[in-house]
């Protein structure tokens, strides 16, 4: 695999902005332009030793977080100040605490907060126990989990899961019978918890808080970066995800078969992108939505072909890393 390119140093910690972004970098003199639904802001690369010839950086208007689709730089509104020598006092602004200014009056046994990374975070609801492989209480989520070849122990050592059984409000009840995991944005911060059933007569086969949008995060993206990965395999659904995990392997889940634009501007961090959908009808065609995103943004683009009706589970990680030695370059 090629090396991550670390052009520059980290921040010592994770700022955020206590300035309009968009007024700030239009009285820098900053031309860029915005769209009305996007909130990312796009204009010719920042970093000093690039000669961005077209637009490829983009900064996000509420977080500061900057990527950049040619020479990869990327990191958070602290660091871009850094860089860029501009005289801001973040008051050591973290993620945290641009959280708890955004909490609301609790609403239905949840609260809820504005828009932080354009989503909405979701307190964790009371009443979940956390999955433990030695409780005989647990034994149908254990069963679940085990059914799908994979080792229940090491799966409720590594990531910390909970269930449910109680049913006395509507999010509780949503959450019945459901493997409850928590989602966490890429620098590992709370944002909801993901339901996913284990039973088959169940419409639903995942529920979260009509609050969500799902399509502005990957599910263990924090786990990736923090592990330094300069590659990145993108599956459908959460449970691959975590399944590669604990392979060894840099797993992320796109919650579906299409990859967002905002999702991609996360992706643009590594030096390979490994698509990994399902090789169904939904599958097929969100390949080829994803791939035509994916077009001009100088990033190599490689898929791994699945077994037809065949998840990571069924096929093992043996014949897994010997479809992911076969990839394809498609871009």
């Amino acid at each position: 695999m090629k090396k991550l390119k670390k052009k520059y140093e980290r921040a010592t910690t994770n700022v955020f902005p206590t300035v309009d972004v968009v007024e700030f970098l239009t009285s820098k003199g900053i031309e860029f332009k915005q769209s009305e639904n996007n909130p990312w802001l796009k204009m010719r690369c920042l970093m000093p030793d690039h000669d961005d010839k077209t637009p490829s950086f983009f900064i996000h208007k509420i977080h500061g977080g900057y990527n950049c689709y040619g020479c990869k730089a990327t990191g958070n509104w602290g660091e871009l100040c850094e860089i860029m020598n501009w005289d801001i006092k973040n008051d050591n602004v973290t993620l945290d605490t641009v959280h708890d200014s955004l909490w609301k009056d609790s609403i239905d046994g949840i609260k809820k907060s504005d828009i932080v990374n354009e989503i909405i975070v979701a307190k964790k609801p009371e009443g979940l126990e956390l999955l433990d492989f030695e409780n005989k209480k647990h034994k149908d989520f254990l069963k679940y989990i085990n059914d799908r070849n994979i080792d229940v122990k090491e799966f409720c050592d590594k990531f910390k899961l909970f269930c449910t059984f109680t049913y006395d409000d509507l999010y509780r009840k949503k959450y019945f019978h459901r493997l409850i995991i928590p989602v966490y944005d890429e620098w590992g911060k709370y944002l909801w918890m993901e339901g996913r059933t284990i039973l088959k007569i169940k419409k639903e086969k995942y529920w979260r808080p009509s609050t969500v949008r799902k399509q502005l995060t990957l599910y263990n993206l924090n786990r990736v970066l923090k592990a330094g990965f300069d590659y990145v395999i993108v599956v459908e659904g959460i449970i691959d995800a975590m399944l590669l995990w604990l392979w060894g392997l840099p797993g992320v889940c796109c919650f579906g078969s299409v990859i967002s634009d905002d999702q991609i501007l996360l992706l643009m961090k590594f030096y390979e992108i490994i698509l990994c959908l399902d090789n169904d009808e939904a599958g097929i065609k969100g390949f080829v939505k994803s791939k035509d995103k994916f077009s001009g943004t100088g990033t190599t683009i490689s898929r791994v072909i699945m077994p037809k009706k065949k998840d990571v589970n069924v096929i093992g990680e043996k014949q897994f890393r010997y479809l992911l030695t076969k990839r394809r370059d498609i871009i």
